[in-house]
């Protein structure tokens, strides 16, 4: 299932999402394009303007 773009909801994170390997932060609300679900260890492919594509656990986001 994928769809083009939505807009991430970190849901315990006041300060924003770290990202591994970079000193990166993704705020709350940010843009994210070509959302799928995905099996294994996280849940959710995206790509994040800015950044690149990302892997998500799914207990870090939230339907807005």
């Amino acid at each position: 299932m994928a769809s083009e773009a939505g807009v991430l909801g970190l849901a315990a994170q006041p300060t924003g999402l770290k990202v591994k390997g970079s000193s990166s932060v993704v705020k709350v609300g940010t843009k994210v394009k070509n959302i799928r679900l995905v099996e294994g260890d996280h849940d959710i492919d995206c790509k994040v303007d800015g950044i690149g594509t990302m892997q998500l656990k799914s207990e870090f986001v939230k339907k807005v």
